[in-house]
């Protein structure tokens, strides 16, 4: 390979092993992405022979490589003297040890998975200006619809086989239901297999103007807290970090709002939090962005997780309409679509839960039951979350303080019902059953 179209493969011997290691292991793996890799890469002659006798295996053969397949390999290369002096006993050991569980196989087989793509696009990227420069248009093509494969394909995963894979599906189904992160909605929660939201889902409030969205995202926010979760709300061009502040301080210590300045409460206030953290630990970051990207959010929750250690459990997004979209259309509509499958893709990738609201449109406040029909700008998005909740309120119950919950669109169970009616109490930010 050209010194010019090599990507930096900056791994110690070790953790070269390991991946290679887990691209025997792997057998979908070896089937897909490992196709990609250029053996050369390794810097052992061990490693390069182990990761290029697999690959070949593969390309010839059309199946994984058995670990009899790789020792019937092994042994003709030594009669061979393909290895000499220490090399042969080194590579002994290795093959004899690499079909050995790896603790954190899942790790290495991501970090070679980005190397791959890495090389694959910088490899492609300068064939396509060398095709270009020569006026080869279909070769273009061709070389850009063969990088999408390993760009799309994952993780080498090559999908559930249902006759094959069944066994793991029993496995799964004897472990018992892991229990989602609690909305604190009174009798939301029940109505869901898991008993509250599952992780690497995106979900929705849609109500009108002024009927209380983002009380409801710091009501959810707080029952995520006290359930044990850690909890990052975001709010862009919103609200600022010191009003979430007091509305978080009025959810969590149930002061109300307007009475967090008093000289009475506001050192009681300070005396709960302080109780709260002890128990809890660091459980919740409030941010403020005049603007940011659904990638920008990723790199500060990285940037969080770098400096202090703060993984969230739960991202709240107020609002997500407002997040600047990764690419412009001529229709806004597409843009709103993009957001909410990014904020998806992020939920997937970080194993959380994504909270955000939307507005609906104003023919919506005299409405008694509003639905994802009313929102105010694009049904993509609505296409995209795995739940909508609507906050349905008439001008009757709003002076009573009381609210109704329609759920519009659960992947979780039923959908299109109405939850018996709430007290509200957004001087506390709070929801009880009526």
């Amino acid at each position: 390979m050209d010194t010019e179209r090599k990507v930096k493969f900056d791994y110690d011997r070790p953790f070269q092993g390991k991946m290679v290691k887990t691209i025997f292991q792997d057998k979908d793996f070896q089937l897909t992405v490992a196709n990609y890799l250029d053996p050369d890469v390794f810097e052992t002659k061990v490693h390069r022979w182990v990761a290029r006798t697999i690959t070949r295996f593969v390309r010839t053969h059309g199946t994984p490589m058995s670990k009899d397949a790789l020792i019937n390999h092994h042994r003709r290369a030594l009669k061979e003297n393909r290895f000499k002096g220490d090399d042969r006993e080194l590579s002994r050991t290795f093959v004899r040890k690499i079909d050995r569980p790896l603790a954190d196989r899942d790790y290495v087989k991501e970090e070679l998975y980005n190397f791959i793509k890495a090389q694959d696009t910088k490899t492609r990227i300068l064939d396509i200006l060398d095709a270009y420069e020569k006026h080869r248009w279909d070769e273009i093509n061709t070389l850009f619809a063969d990088g999408q494969v390993i760009q799309n394909i994952g993780l080498g995963s090559l999908g559930h086989f249902y006759n094959r894979d069944r066994d793991q599906r029993l496995a799964r189904r004897r472990l018992p239901v892991e229990r989602g992160i609690p909305t604190g909605i009174p009798n939301l929660d029940q109505h869901f297999k898991h008993k509250g939201v599952p992780r690497k889902t995106i979900n929705s409030i849609i109500a009108p103007q002024g009927r209380g969205k983002t009380g409801s995202l710091v009501h959810i926010g707080r029952s995520a807290i006290i359930s044990g979760h850690k909890v990052l709300h975001i709010s862009i061009n919103e609200m600022s970090e010191m009003a979430m502040q007091d509305r978080y301080d009025a959810a969590l210590t149930q002061f109300d709002l307007n009475d967090l300045e008093s000289p009475k409460t506001r050192k009681r206030a300070w005396k709960r939090a302080g109780e709260l953290g002890r128990k809890y630990g660091e459980f919740l970051v409030i941010k403020e962005f005049d603007s940011v990207t659904v990638a920008g959010i990723e790199a500060y929750m990285k940037l969080l997780a770098s400096t202090s250690g703060f993984v969230p459990d739960v991202v709240i997004i107020d609002y997500a309409d407002l997040i600047t979209p990764s690419r412009h259309y001529e229709k806004t509509y597409e843009e709103a679509g993009l957001t909410y499958r990014e904020l998806r893709a992020l939920a997937k990738r970080h194993n959380l839960v994504v909270w955000t609201a939307s507005q609906t449109n104003r023919g919506a406040l005299n409405k008694p039951v509003i639905t994802k029909a009313d929102l105010a700008d694009s049904l993509k998005k609505a296409d995209v979350a795995d739940l909508i909740i609507a906050l349905c309120q008439t001008k009757k119950e709003k002076l009573k303080r009381r609210a109704r919950w329609y759920v519009d669109k659960s992947r979780y169970g039923q959908s299109e019902f109405e939850l018996p009616p709430c007290r509200v109490n957004w001087a506390r930010q709070q929801m009880l059953a009526a």
